[in-house]
């Protein structure tokens, strides 16, 4: 079927085909509101990381220390003694 075959058209429909450019008011109709989404999703995202950058490490300091008081010893003064930095010792083989 070609397009000079009219046989099987039917007479009532009509296409309307528009050939000239997009007038830029209608681009941006269309244009400025996809953006503006994009834009809120990418600013709920940096909120969001900005957010959770402050408060993960809060939660995982608080429950790193109720470890460690868990699992702690407290030491009488003779039971230990200072090392001093520059000097490098192994420890004592006394167990």
């Amino acid at each position: 079927m070609t397009d000079d075959d009219d046989s099987n058209r039917n007479p009532s429909a009509k296409v309307f085909v528009y050939r000239g450019n997009v007038p830029m008011w209608i681009g941006l109709l269309i244009a400025a509101p996809l953006l503006l989404l994009a834009l809120s999703v990418v600013a709920a995202l940096a909120v969001g990381g900005a957010i959770a950058a402050l408060l993960l490490p809060l939660v995982f300091r608080r429950r790193l220390r109720t470890a460690r008081r868990d699992d702690s010893i407290e030491l009488q003064a003779g039971e230990y003694h200072h090392i001093e930095e520059s000097v490098r010792q192994l420890p004592d083989d006394k167990a």
